[in-house]
Protein backbone atom coordinates (compact mmCIF):
# COMPACT_ATOMS: atom_id res chain seq x y z
CA UNK A 1 0.00 0.00 0.00
CA UNK A 2 1.45 3.57 -0.76
CA UNK A 3 1.92 6.20 1.79
CA UNK A 4 -0.45 8.33 0.23
CA UNK A 5 -3.21 5.85 0.61
CA UNK A 6 -1.98 4.47 4.16
CA UNK A 7 -2.46 8.49 4.98
CA UNK A 8 -6.13 9.05 3.31
CA UNK A 9 -7.26 5.21 5.77
CA UNK A 10 -6.25 6.10 8.82
CA UNK A 11 -6.41 10.12 8.95
CA UNK A 12 -8.73 11.06 6.03
CA UNK A 13 -12.01 9.90 7.08
CA UNK A 14 -15.72 11.62 7.18
CA UNK A 15 -15.99 13.09 10.94
CA UNK A 16 -19.23 14.18 12.51
CA UNK A 17 -18.33 16.72 15.34
CA UNK A 18 -15.15 17.47 17.09
CA UNK A 19 -13.07 14.97 16.57
CA UNK A 20 -11.65 14.37 20.34
CA UNK A 21 -15.16 14.00 22.03
CA UNK A 22 -16.22 12.17 19.43
CA UNK A 23 -13.28 9.56 19.74
CA UNK A 24 -14.20 9.00 23.07
CA UNK A 25 -18.11 8.34 21.74
CA UNK A 26 -16.04 5.54 19.52
CA UNK A 27 -14.82 4.05 21.92
CA UNK A 28 -17.68 4.11 24.92
CA UNK A 29 -19.78 2.10 21.55
CA UNK A 30 -16.84 -0.10 21.30
CA UNK A 31 -17.09 -1.08 24.58
CA UNK A 32 -20.51 -1.24 24.65
CA UNK A 33 -21.73 -3.27 22.13
CA UNK A 34 -18.58 -5.80 23.05
CA UNK A 35 -20.95 -6.68 26.30
CA UNK A 36 -24.33 -5.57 24.92
CA UNK A 37 -27.16 -5.00 27.78
CA UNK A 38 -28.57 -2.04 29.50
CA UNK A 39 -25.96 0.55 30.48
CA UNK A 40 -25.37 1.75 33.99
CA UNK A 41 -21.74 3.11 34.15
CA UNK A 42 -19.86 4.51 31.75
CA UNK A 43 -16.06 5.63 32.98
CA UNK A 44 -13.80 7.37 30.80
CA UNK A 45 -9.79 7.23 30.96
CA UNK A 46 -7.88 9.83 28.90
CA UNK A 47 -4.44 11.97 28.04
CA UNK A 48 -4.58 16.20 28.49
CA UNK A 49 -5.24 16.84 24.98
CA UNK A 50 -8.15 14.95 24.44
CA UNK A 51 -9.61 16.67 27.99
CA UNK A 52 -8.59 19.88 26.67
CA UNK A 53 -10.00 19.51 23.41
CA UNK A 54 -13.40 17.87 24.60
CA UNK A 55 -14.89 19.74 27.19
CA UNK A 56 -16.32 23.06 26.06
CA UNK A 57 -17.58 21.84 22.78
CA UNK A 58 -21.15 21.00 21.51
CA UNK A 59 -21.81 17.18 20.72
CA UNK A 60 -24.17 16.23 17.35
CA UNK A 61 -27.30 15.13 18.22
CA UNK A 62 -27.64 16.27 21.94
CA UNK A 63 -29.03 19.90 21.34
CA UNK A 64 -26.38 22.16 22.62
CA UNK A 65 -25.19 20.14 25.47
CA UNK A 66 -21.28 20.53 25.55
CA UNK A 67 -18.38 18.13 26.64
CA UNK A 68 -16.67 14.86 27.14
CA UNK A 69 -19.54 12.83 29.41
CA UNK A 70 -22.22 13.61 27.34
CA UNK A 71 -20.42 12.44 24.19
CA UNK A 72 -19.39 8.94 26.09
CA UNK A 73 -22.95 8.55 27.37
CA UNK A 74 -24.15 9.02 24.42
CA UNK A 75 -21.82 6.66 22.35
CA UNK A 76 -22.18 3.87 25.03
CA UNK A 77 -26.10 4.10 24.50
CA UNK A 78 -27.00 4.07 20.85
CA UNK A 79 -23.39 4.66 19.26
CA UNK A 80 -22.67 2.34 16.05
CA UNK A 81 -19.01 2.04 16.37
CA UNK A 82 -19.25 0.71 12.10
CA UNK A 83 -19.79 4.74 11.70
CA UNK A 84 -16.22 5.52 13.19
CA UNK A 85 -15.86 8.84 13.44
CA UNK A 86 -20.09 9.75 12.53
CA UNK A 87 -20.35 7.66 15.23
CA UNK A 88 -23.07 9.70 16.89
CA UNK A 89 -25.39 10.15 14.02
CA UNK A 90 -27.90 8.19 14.77
CA UNK A 91 -28.85 9.62 17.73
CA UNK A 92 -32.96 10.45 18.87
CA UNK A 93 -34.20 12.08 21.74
CA UNK A 94 -34.87 9.05 23.70
CA UNK A 95 -30.79 8.46 23.50
CA UNK A 96 -30.45 12.05 25.23
CA UNK A 97 -32.72 11.83 27.44
CA UNK A 98 -31.08 8.67 28.85
CA UNK A 99 -27.71 9.89 28.39
CA UNK A 100 -29.07 13.27 30.48
CA UNK A 101 -30.36 10.68 33.07
CA UNK A 102 -27.01 8.83 33.29
CA UNK A 103 -24.94 12.16 34.13
CA UNK A 104 -27.70 13.37 36.30
CA UNK A 105 -27.15 10.21 38.26
CA UNK A 106 -23.53 10.65 38.09
CA UNK A 107 -23.03 7.31 36.36
CA UNK A 108 -20.06 9.20 34.10
CA UNK A 109 -17.10 9.36 35.56
CA UNK A 110 -13.96 11.03 33.89
CA UNK A 111 -10.29 10.30 35.09
CA UNK A 112 -7.94 12.81 32.86
CA UNK A 113 -4.80 11.29 32.72
CA UNK A 114 -2.04 13.66 32.12
CA UNK A 115 0.66 11.45 31.69
CA UNK A 116 0.00 10.24 28.57
CA UNK A 117 2.04 12.16 25.91
CA UNK A 118 -0.01 11.56 23.62
CA UNK A 119 -4.05 10.56 22.46
CA UNK A 120 -5.15 7.84 24.74
CA UNK A 121 -8.66 7.08 25.40
CA UNK A 122 -10.23 3.95 27.58
CA UNK A 123 -14.05 3.96 28.59
CA UNK A 124 -15.20 0.78 30.35
CA UNK A 125 -18.83 0.43 29.91
CA UNK A 126 -20.97 -1.63 33.03
CA UNK A 127 -24.35 -2.90 31.94
CA UNK A 128 -26.91 -5.74 33.28
CA UNK A 129 -24.63 -8.38 31.44
CA UNK A 130 -21.13 -7.22 32.71
CA UNK A 131 -18.94 -4.49 31.35
CA UNK A 132 -17.01 -3.82 28.07
CA UNK A 133 -13.73 -1.89 27.82
CA UNK A 134 -12.43 -0.42 24.96
CA UNK A 135 -8.71 1.64 23.68
CA UNK A 136 -8.13 3.90 21.28
CA UNK A 137 -4.02 5.05 21.02
CA UNK A 138 -2.19 7.00 18.83
CA UNK A 139 -5.20 7.92 16.40
CA UNK A 140 -8.42 8.93 16.49
CA UNK A 141 -10.24 5.55 15.88
CA UNK A 142 -7.13 3.27 16.60
CA UNK A 143 -8.73 0.74 18.51
CA UNK A 144 -6.06 -1.67 20.31
CA UNK A 145 -7.80 -3.49 23.21
CA UNK A 146 -11.41 -4.39 23.17
CA UNK A 147 -12.22 -6.43 26.41
CA UNK A 148 -15.52 -8.63 27.27
CA UNK A 149 -15.88 -9.34 30.55
CA UNK A 150 -11.93 -9.25 31.51
CA UNK A 151 -11.48 -11.32 28.09
CA UNK A 152 -9.93 -10.03 25.05
CA UNK A 153 -12.12 -10.24 21.98
CA UNK A 154 -10.53 -10.60 18.51
CA UNK A 155 -10.43 -7.64 16.44
CA UNK A 156 -12.98 -7.55 13.92
CA UNK A 157 -11.94 -6.80 10.05
CA UNK A 158 -11.76 -3.10 9.28
CA UNK A 159 -10.22 -2.08 13.35
CA UNK A 160 -7.10 -0.39 12.43
CA UNK A 161 -4.36 -2.02 14.36
CA UNK A 162 -1.38 -0.01 16.07
CA UNK A 163 1.69 -1.37 14.24
CA UNK A 164 -0.23 -0.50 10.97
CA UNK A 165 -0.32 2.96 12.48
CA UNK A 166 2.69 3.05 13.45
CA UNK A 167 4.72 1.99 10.63
CA UNK A 168 3.50 4.28 8.08
CA UNK A 169 3.96 7.12 10.71
CA UNK A 170 7.68 5.87 11.09
CA UNK A 171 7.74 6.00 7.00
CA UNK A 172 6.58 9.39 5.77
CA UNK A 173 8.87 10.48 8.80
CA UNK A 174 12.12 9.35 6.58
CA UNK A 175 10.05 11.41 3.04
CA UNK A 176 11.53 14.64 1.52
CA UNK A 177 9.18 17.17 0.40
CA UNK A 178 10.15 16.02 -3.02
CA UNK A 179 9.30 12.39 -1.97
CA UNK A 180 5.35 13.38 -1.22
CA UNK A 181 5.57 15.24 -4.28
CA UNK A 182 6.22 12.29 -5.61
CA UNK A 183 3.59 10.56 -3.87
CA UNK A 184 1.00 12.69 -4.94
CA UNK A 185 1.77 12.05 -8.85
CA UNK A 186 1.51 8.23 -8.25
CA UNK A 187 -1.84 8.93 -7.53
CA UNK A 188 -4.65 6.55 -8.47
CA UNK A 189 -7.89 7.38 -9.84
CA UNK A 190 -9.73 6.20 -6.79
CA UNK A 191 -7.38 8.00 -4.30
CA UNK A 192 -8.68 11.20 -6.36
CA UNK A 193 -12.47 10.32 -6.40
CA UNK A 194 -12.22 10.08 -2.75
CA UNK A 195 -10.33 13.42 -1.85
CA UNK A 196 -13.00 14.88 -4.22
CA UNK A 197 -15.62 13.31 -1.88
CA UNK A 198 -13.97 15.50 0.86
CA UNK A 199 -14.66 18.88 -0.83
CA UNK A 200 -18.09 18.14 -1.84
CA UNK A 201 -18.56 17.25 1.73
CA UNK A 202 -16.48 20.70 3.43
CA UNK A 203 -18.60 22.75 1.14
CA UNK A 204 -22.07 21.48 2.56
CA UNK A 205 -20.23 21.61 5.99
CA UNK A 206 -20.33 25.53 5.16
CA UNK A 207 -23.11 25.99 3.75
CA UNK A 208 -25.06 24.34 6.70
CA UNK A 209 -22.64 25.83 9.40
CA UNK A 210 -23.56 29.53 7.91
CA UNK A 211 -26.78 29.38 9.67
CA UNK A 212 -25.11 28.90 13.22
CA UNK A 213 -24.19 32.69 12.83
CA UNK A 214 -21.03 32.06 14.35
CA UNK A 215 -17.51 33.73 13.37
CA UNK A 216 -18.13 33.34 9.49
CA UNK A 217 -21.07 35.51 9.84
CA UNK A 218 -18.98 38.16 11.34
CA UNK A 219 -16.66 38.21 8.80
CA UNK A 220 -19.38 38.28 5.75
CA UNK A 221 -20.76 41.73 7.52
CA UNK A 222 -17.15 43.00 7.53
CA UNK A 223 -17.39 42.36 3.28
CA UNK A 224 -20.57 43.62 3.31
CA UNK A 225 -20.02 46.86 4.75
CA UNK A 226 -17.23 46.94 2.32
CA UNK A 227 -14.84 47.26 5.33
CA UNK A 228 -12.96 43.55 3.45
CA UNK A 229 -13.45 42.92 -0.32
CA UNK A 230 -15.37 40.85 -1.67
CA UNK A 231 -12.36 38.51 -3.22
CA UNK A 232 -10.58 34.86 -2.70
CA UNK A 233 -9.28 36.02 0.53
CA UNK A 234 -12.92 36.90 2.53
CA UNK A 235 -14.56 33.77 0.51
CA UNK A 236 -11.87 31.21 1.63
CA UNK A 237 -12.48 32.98 5.54
CA UNK A 238 -15.82 32.89 5.30
CA UNK A 239 -16.60 29.54 3.66
CA UNK A 240 -13.98 27.66 6.38
CA UNK A 241 -14.91 29.51 9.29
CA UNK A 242 -18.58 28.22 8.31
CA UNK A 243 -17.76 24.62 8.42
CA UNK A 244 -16.08 24.83 11.47
CA UNK A 245 -18.46 26.94 13.30
CA UNK A 246 -20.78 24.14 12.40
CA UNK A 247 -18.56 21.37 13.76
CA UNK A 248 -18.48 23.44 17.15
CA UNK A 249 -22.05 23.83 17.33
CA UNK A 250 -22.65 20.39 17.09
CA UNK A 251 -23.90 20.07 13.46
CA UNK A 252 -24.79 17.12 12.58
CA UNK A 253 -23.09 16.99 9.30
CA UNK A 254 -20.17 15.60 8.47
CA UNK A 255 -16.83 16.75 7.44
CA UNK A 256 -13.74 15.12 5.82
CA UNK A 257 -10.94 15.17 8.41
CA UNK A 258 -7.08 15.32 8.22
CA UNK A 259 -4.94 14.00 10.46
CA UNK A 260 -8.45 12.90 12.63
CA UNK A 261 -9.37 16.73 12.41
CA UNK A 262 -12.35 17.96 11.04
CA UNK A 263 -11.01 21.54 11.03
CA UNK A 264 -7.67 20.63 9.79
CA UNK A 265 -9.23 19.08 7.21
CA UNK A 266 -11.36 22.15 6.90
CA UNK A 267 -8.23 24.06 6.32
CA UNK A 268 -6.58 21.63 4.01
CA UNK A 269 -9.01 20.91 1.67
CA UNK A 270 -11.12 23.94 1.01
CA UNK A 271 -8.08 26.34 1.01
CA UNK A 272 -6.31 24.97 -2.02
CA UNK A 273 -9.84 23.99 -3.72
CA UNK A 274 -11.08 27.76 -3.75
CA UNK A 275 -7.75 28.77 -4.80
CA UNK A 276 -7.76 26.30 -8.17
CA UNK A 277 -11.08 27.31 -8.83
CA UNK A 278 -10.31 30.75 -8.27
CA UNK A 279 -7.27 30.64 -10.51
CA UNK A 280 -9.35 27.76 -13.30
CA UNK A 281 -6.35 25.17 -12.46
CA UNK A 282 -7.39 21.74 -13.78
CA UNK A 283 -9.54 19.34 -11.68
CA UNK A 284 -6.89 16.70 -11.45
CA UNK A 285 -4.02 19.07 -10.21
CA UNK A 286 -6.85 20.35 -7.93
CA UNK A 287 -7.53 16.91 -6.38
CA UNK A 288 -3.34 16.14 -6.54
CA UNK A 289 -3.01 19.35 -4.50
CA UNK A 290 -5.25 18.55 -1.89
CA UNK A 291 -3.19 15.28 -1.70
CA UNK A 292 -0.46 17.11 -0.95
CA UNK A 293 -1.87 18.96 1.82
CA UNK A 294 -3.13 15.96 3.37
CA UNK A 295 0.62 14.20 3.40
CA UNK A 296 1.80 17.55 5.17
CA UNK A 297 0.00 17.91 7.23
CA UNK A 298 0.25 13.90 8.43
CA UNK A 299 3.87 14.43 7.83
CA UNK A 300 4.08 17.46 10.72
CA UNK A 301 1.59 15.38 12.89
CA UNK A 302 4.22 12.24 12.63
CA UNK A 303 6.62 14.87 14.48
CA UNK A 304 4.40 16.79 16.53
CA UNK A 305 1.84 14.00 17.77
CA UNK A 306 -2.09 13.86 17.28
CA UNK A 307 -2.77 16.82 19.36
CA UNK A 308 -0.40 19.35 20.96
CA UNK A 309 -0.25 22.71 22.60
CA UNK A 310 -0.11 24.49 19.25
CA UNK A 311 -2.70 24.97 17.11
CA UNK A 312 -2.29 22.74 14.13
CA UNK A 313 -4.78 23.98 11.89
CA UNK A 314 -1.79 26.67 11.64
CA UNK A 315 1.44 24.55 11.75
CA UNK A 316 0.17 21.54 9.97
CA UNK A 317 -2.86 21.85 7.82
CA UNK A 318 -1.88 25.90 7.35
CA UNK A 319 1.58 24.76 6.04
CA UNK A 320 0.18 21.98 3.82
CA UNK A 321 -2.76 23.84 2.56
CA UNK A 322 -0.14 26.91 1.55
CA UNK A 323 2.28 23.84 -0.17
CA UNK A 324 -0.96 23.10 -1.94
CA UNK A 325 -1.75 26.11 -3.51
CA UNK A 326 2.28 26.37 -4.59
CA UNK A 327 2.19 23.28 -6.37
CA UNK A 328 -0.75 23.80 -8.30
CA UNK A 329 0.96 26.60 -10.14
CA UNK A 330 4.59 25.20 -10.45
CA UNK A 331 5.80 21.99 -9.07
CA UNK A 332 8.80 24.10 -7.55
CA UNK A 333 10.29 22.85 -4.43
CA UNK A 334 11.82 25.91 -3.71
CA UNK A 335 8.71 28.09 -3.91
CA UNK A 336 6.89 25.33 -2.12
CA UNK A 337 9.62 25.72 0.88
CA UNK A 338 9.42 29.43 0.74
CA UNK A 339 5.05 29.13 1.37
CA UNK A 340 6.04 26.77 4.41
CA UNK A 341 8.34 28.83 5.63
CA UNK A 342 6.00 31.98 5.51
CA UNK A 343 3.12 30.04 7.38
CA UNK A 344 6.09 28.74 10.06
CA UNK A 345 6.78 32.56 10.23
CA UNK A 346 3.19 34.22 10.46
CA UNK A 347 1.71 31.29 13.06
CA UNK A 348 4.37 29.29 14.38
CA UNK A 349 3.20 30.18 18.28
CA UNK A 350 -0.76 29.87 17.99
CA UNK A 351 -1.54 27.75 20.70
CA UNK A 352 -4.30 25.35 20.88
CA UNK A 353 -7.23 26.97 23.02
CA UNK A 354 -8.67 23.31 23.25
CA UNK A 355 -12.36 22.89 20.81
CA UNK A 356 -14.18 25.51 20.68
CA UNK A 357 -16.53 28.22 19.29
CA UNK A 358 -13.10 30.05 18.91
CA UNK A 359 -11.73 27.06 16.66
CA UNK A 360 -13.31 29.14 13.60
CA UNK A 361 -11.16 32.19 14.45
CA UNK A 362 -8.33 30.02 13.99
CA UNK A 363 -9.51 27.95 10.77
CA UNK A 364 -9.56 31.24 9.22
CA UNK A 365 -6.39 33.03 10.50
CA UNK A 366 -5.03 29.90 9.03
CA UNK A 367 -6.70 29.92 5.64
CA UNK A 368 -5.90 33.50 5.52
CA UNK A 369 -2.15 32.95 6.17
CA UNK A 370 -1.95 29.93 4.08
CA UNK A 371 -3.25 32.08 1.16
CA UNK A 372 -0.84 34.99 1.48
CA UNK A 373 1.82 32.61 2.01
CA UNK A 374 1.60 30.94 -1.51
CA UNK A 375 0.81 34.05 -2.92
CA UNK A 376 3.96 35.64 -2.06
CA UNK A 377 5.96 32.33 -2.54
CA UNK A 378 4.45 32.09 -6.06
CA UNK A 379 5.84 35.51 -6.53
CA UNK A 380 9.41 34.35 -5.01
CA UNK A 381 9.24 36.32 -1.86
CA UNK A 382 10.82 34.50 1.11
CA UNK A 383 12.60 34.52 4.25
CA UNK A 384 15.94 32.95 3.80
CA UNK A 385 16.97 30.35 6.46
CA UNK A 386 18.67 29.21 8.56
CA UNK A 387 16.62 31.70 10.43
CA UNK A 388 14.97 31.43 14.06
CA UNK A 389 12.76 27.84 13.21
CA UNK A 390 13.28 28.13 9.82
CA UNK A 391 15.81 25.98 8.54
CA UNK A 392 17.53 25.31 5.48
CA UNK A 393 15.26 22.92 3.77
CA UNK A 394 11.33 22.12 4.48
CA UNK A 395 11.79 19.66 5.82
CA UNK A 396 13.69 21.09 8.46
CA UNK A 397 11.18 23.92 8.97
CA UNK A 398 8.51 21.43 9.78
CA UNK A 399 10.83 19.59 11.97
CA UNK A 400 11.49 22.70 13.69
CA UNK A 401 7.89 23.99 14.16
CA UNK A 402 6.88 19.68 15.85
CA UNK A 403 9.83 20.25 17.85
CA UNK A 404 8.53 23.81 19.52
CA UNK A 405 5.39 22.35 20.20
CA UNK A 406 6.53 18.89 21.35
CA UNK A 407 9.28 20.06 23.72
CA UNK A 408 9.54 23.71 24.34
CA UNK A 409 5.98 23.77 24.86
CA UNK A 410 5.40 21.21 27.00
CA UNK A 411 3.73 23.00 29.93
CA UNK A 412 1.54 25.27 27.67
CA UNK A 413 -1.13 22.26 28.12
CA UNK A 414 -0.99 21.97 32.10
CA UNK A 415 -1.25 25.87 31.93
CA UNK A 416 -4.37 25.74 30.00
CA UNK A 417 -5.94 23.31 31.62
CA UNK A 418 -4.73 24.78 35.44
CA UNK A 419 -7.17 27.88 34.07
CA UNK A 420 -9.96 25.72 32.52
CA UNK A 421 -9.86 23.69 36.13
CA UNK A 422 -10.57 27.46 37.45
CA UNK A 423 -13.02 28.36 35.24
CA UNK A 424 -15.16 24.71 35.93
CA UNK A 425 -15.09 25.64 39.72
CA UNK A 426 -16.30 28.66 39.63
Amino acid sequence: MSLLKSVLKHEVMPAMGCTEPVSVALAAAYASSVVGGKVWRVAITMDAGTFKNGMNVAIPGAEGAIGIPIAAALGALCGNPKHGLSVLKDVTNADLEEAKKLLAEHQVALTPDFSKPYLYIRVKVKTDKGEGIAKIVKGHTNLIELKKNGVSVKEKSGHKKGLTLDAYKKKIKTMTLEGLIQEVENATAADLAYIEEGIEMNLEASRVGMKYKGYAAEVKKLQDMGEMKDGLFSQVKITVAAASDGRMSGMSLPVMSSGGSGNQGIVAILVPYMWGQHYKIGRTRILRSIALSHLINAYVKAFAGELSPICQCAIAAGVGAAAACVYQKKKDIQLIKYAIDAVANDLGGMFCNGANMGCAIKVASSAHSALSAAFSAADGYCVAGPNGIIGVTAEETMQNLAEITSSGMGQTNQVILGIMKRQAAV
